[in-house]
């Protein structure tokens, strides 16, 4: 019976730490940014207006533009929707900048959550995270739009000493 009983007490420990493991791949990533890229998403609405008839390409007058989120250990989020280029963006998008939407951010599991506040009001993200991607909900309190948008971690060496 002790012998079983040690058996079911090292199955235990071994299971918690595979799944320790496990989740340690669903977890907000600090070194970069998570980017949401517009393309796709204008391309379609670019050839819905046209009917679908004629396919659209990426040369005719189509903005393109990009949806930032950076993460810090402390529990600061920042977020920006940016015609920059992430590595271009990676060097002013930082907790110190003024002109951008800021908030702390909670996770919980494979979730995570936050609100993000600037000069013109708050949005709500509700998350879920999967490996190197989010999968972000929003909720405008400023306008009530809502939008779904799968982010993209992309790993970038800063240069900044405060990030």
């Amino acid at each position: 019976m002790l012998k079983n009983s040690l058996y079911f007490v090292y199955l235990v420990a071994v299971l918690s730490i595979l799944s320790g493991f496990v989740k340690s791949r669903n977890h907000i990533r600090l070194n970069g940014l998570y980017v949401v890229d517009n393309t796709e998403e204008m391309l379609a609405v670019m050839e819905e207006k046209r009917g679908g008839l004629k396919p659209v390409s990426l040369d005719e007058d189509i903005k393109k533009y990009y949806k930032y989120l950076r993460f810090y250990e402390d529990g600061t989020a920042v977020g920006v929707t940016s015609t920059g280029t992430p590595r271009k963006v990676v060097q002013w998008l930082n907790k110190e900048h003024e002109d951008i939407s800021s908030g702390t951010y909670q996770v919980r599991r494979d979730s995570v959550f936050m609100t993000l506040t600037n000069t013109a009001g708050s949005v709500v993200y509700k998350g879920w995270i999967s490996g190197r991607k989010i999968r972000m909900s929003t909720e405008s309190l400023i306008n009530g739009y809502k939008g779904s948008y799968v982010y993209k971690f992309k790993k970038i060496r800063t240069q900044n000493k405060s990030d």
